[in-house]
């Protein structure tokens, strides 16, 4: 059975609230457009957080939530391997990265002067890494690539270069989201620029 299928059967109503990593992982993942009833916000005062309800009246809200809950049922993404992990530990880690992305990341987004330190932060992190949680693109790296898309985007050759394990977890996550997706590539130096 395809993931838009799935989705269709399990959800009723996507609320998306200009959330774009939701958007972004509901293309990654296949499920396409037509295949999800988007409802607007009702209120500009509501807290525009992603939400999913069910067929059943349930609803869950949130980022994470609603992002674990389109990870597991997207099977179109096999040879990734599974983007929820494949232990209860991974699955934990890429949970912290989730909360990450809530907590650090949102705030470098919304305050500049807090980007410095999150990304260094994350670059260390990525010294001997290639994806944040085992050896297989997981959630967390899709989640955090459309998260930093835009600070890395706007970065300059010299500030991509003091990223460098960033820019090279980048470079290869949108290695494989590009081509899935058909998005426009983000240029990385491959010599350095400065010593």
């Amino acid at each position: 059975m395809s993931t838009s299928n799935i989705f269709k059967m399990a959800a009723a109503m996507l609320q998306v609230n200009g959330c774009l990593e939701i958007e972004n992982l509901i293309e990654f993942c296949g499920i396409p457009k037509q295949k999800i009833q988007l409802n607007p916000c009702i209120s500009d005062s509501a807290i525009k957080v992603p939400s999913l309800t069910f067929s059943s009246g349930v609803t869950v809200e949130g980022m994470r939530t609603v992002a674990v809950y389109i990870a597991s049922v997207c099977q179109d993404l096999q040879e990734y391997g599974p983007l929820l992990g494949e232990s209860s530990l991974q699955r934990a880690e890429i949970d912290q990265w989730l909360e990450y992305r809530q907590t650090d990341v949102e705030k470098a987004l919304r305050d500049k002067n807090l980007t410095k330190p999150v990304l260094q932060d994350f670059n260390c992190h990525l010294a001997n890494k290639i994806y944040l949680v085992g050896n297989k693109l997981s959630l967390a790296d899709v989640i955090l690539y459309y998260a930093l898309h835009g600070i890395i985007k706007h970065m300059m050759p010299q500030e991509k270069e003091m990223y460098t394990n960033i820019s090279r977890w980048f470079n290869q996550v949108q290695s494989i989201l590009a081509a899935r997706q058909g998005l426009s590539l983000i240029t990385f130096q491959r010599n350095q620029l400065y010593s």
